[in-house]
């Protein structure tokens, strides 16, 4: 029974540690530098929602919370957002 909600449960704690690393990046990070802690985070987020794990829109309002302390622009958000699902390759757990 507990190997039932195993993958529910990988997939909700992986995405909480990437929004956790949002949470705590500085204000002043710059978003459009290649490989920022931003884009590395939304990434991994990316290839959970692309293993089925969660729906992508329930995970954009969250990374909307995570990161309003940047003061990034919800439309900047939405775009990153959507080029991280484009891009990366599903996460699964491996059992």
């Amino acid at each position: 029974m507990n190997n039932v909600n195993r993958p529910e449960r990988w997939a909700k704690t992986a995405v909480e540690r990437e929004l956790d690393k949002i949470r705590s990046l500085p204000a002043e990070t710059n978003i459009y530098v290649p490989g920022n802690p931003y884009w590395q985070s939304l990434f991994k987020i990316a290839g959970i929602v692309n293993g089925g794990y969660k729906s992508p829109q329930a995970v954009f309002s969250e990374i909307e919370v995570a990161c309003h302390h940047m003061g990034i622009e919800e439309k900047e958000i939405r775009y990153q957002w959507r080029r991280a699902c484009q891009q990366a390759n599903p996460r699964r757990l491996k059992v």
